[in-house]
């Protein structure tokens, strides 16, 4: 009868060292994939700051492309008001050249 216990407590210390080590094992693992789960991590928190960078330069070009859009109208309204100061001019010059004309053709 002792026999057969010492077997089974041999057999249950056996079963139980076997268990340990496939404790160990999944705690191994676990530390692996916590592990690759962290660098995964990190990764994505470095995309996050390179799209945040990205998005603060694309918010800093839209504002730069608002402001040459504004500075082009104004440059466009500049340019439709010397057009119309030389079309006026243009028309005085065209008056003055007929009443040149039309004092010469007095004076002939």
């Amino acid at each position: 009868v002792l026999a057969a216990r010492d077997e089974e407590i041999a057999r249950l210390r056996l079963a139980a060292g076997e268990q340990a080590r496939a404790m160990q094992e999944k705690e191994a693992n676990l530390a692996t994939k916590n592990e690759v789960l962290d660098a995964k991590n990190e990764v994505l928190l470095a995309k996050d700051e390179i799209l945040a960078a990205r998005g603060a330069e694309l918010e800093r070009l839209r504002q730069a492309a608002g402001a040459h859009a504004t500075a082009l109208e104004e440059m466009r309204r500049k340019i439709a008001a010397n057009d119309d100061i030389l079309a006026a001019r243009g028309s005085e010059l065209e008056e003055m050249r007929q009443a040149i004309a039309a004092k010469d053709e007095l004076l002939s």
